[in-house]
C-alpha cells in the first residue's frame, strides 16, 4: 500500500492553511507502513515479542483516533489522543528496554501533537532518536517529524533542522522533507522560494514529485 499516497490529498491543504498537526497524520500514516519492517524483523527475537503484542495493542487505541481525527464521516467527534498518549506511554514504560522502545515514544508524541502539544511531543521524539540508530531507515522520517512539529509550536530550530534535512541529499527522505519545506514557504507567502523547490521535485520519478507538478 502507497501510504504516501493515501496522505497526499490531505497535504496539500494542511500545510497552506498552517495546520501541521495534519501533516504530521501523514507521517505517522508513513510510518505505520515503515513500523511493519520492524514488527517483521524483530518479532523473531523472542525477546521482542512481548514489546510488538503491547504497540500493536496501543496501535488499535491509535487508529481509532486517527480516523476519528481525519473525520470522514464529517460527525464531528472528539478523536481520544490522551487514550492514545496512555497506551502508548504505559507500553513504554513496560518496554523501555526493548528495541522497540522508540516507537512507543513516536506515536506518544503523536498523540501529544493531536492534543496541540507540540513542543512536548517534539521533546518526545528527540528522546526516541537518541535510541535510533543515526543509520536506522527511519532516523531522517522522524527527523522530519520533530521539525514539523517544532515549526508548528513556533519554534524557529524546526525551520533550521528542515532546511537542513531539505539539503541532505544522502536521505532516503530528502524528497520528503523538500516538500514539507516548500509548503512552509508558501504559507509564509514566499512563493519564490517554494516554486524552486517544486520546480527541482517535480523533476523527479516520485510521489514528492508528481504532488510538486501541482504547483509548478
Amino acid at each position: 500500500m502507497d501510504y504516501i499516497t493515501i496522505g497526499s490529498q490531505y497535504l496539500k491543504s494542511c500545510l497552506d492553511s498552517k495546520k501541521v498537526r495534519r501533516a504530521l497524520l501523514v507521517l505517522v500514516i508513513v510510518g505505520v507502513g515503515c513500523g511493519g519492517f520492524y514488527i517483521n524483523r524483530y518479532f523473531k527475537n523472542s525477546r521482542q515479542t512481548d514489546a510488538i503484542v503491547a504497540f500493536n495493542e496501543a496501535m488499535q487505541t491509535y487508529m481509532t483516533a486517527l480516523v476519528t481525527d481525519l473525520d470522514f464521516s464529517k460527525k464531528g467527534e472528539k478523536a481520544a489522543w490522551d487514550e492514545v498518549e496512555l497506551a502508548f506511554g504505559t507500553a513504554y514504560d513496560q518496554h523501555q528496554k526493548s528495541e522497540f522502545a522508540p516507537f512507543f515514544l513516536i506515536y506518544k508524541a503523536q498523540s501529544l501533537a493531536g492534543q496541540e502539544k507540540y513542543q512536548e511531543a517534539a521533546d518526545l521524539v528527540g528522546q526516541a532518536l537518541t535510541g535510533l540508530s543515526a543509520n536506522s531507515p527511519f532516523y531522517d522520517l522522524y527527523a522530519i517529524m520533530q521539525a514539523a512539529l517544532l515549526i508548528d509550536g513556533g519554534n524557529s530550530a524546526g525551520i533550521e533542522q528542515l532546511k537542513k534535512l531539505a539539503s541532505d541529499t544522502n536521505s532516503d527522505y530528502v524528497a520528503m522533507a523538500q516538500y514539507y519545506l516548500a509548503q512552509y514557504y508558501l504559507a509564509q507567502n514566499q512563493s519564490e522560494l517554494a516554486q524552486t523547490l517544486f520546480a527541482k521535485l517535480a523533476t523527479q520519478d516520485s510521489s514528492w514529485g508528481e504532488l510538486a507538478q501541482d504547483y509548478i
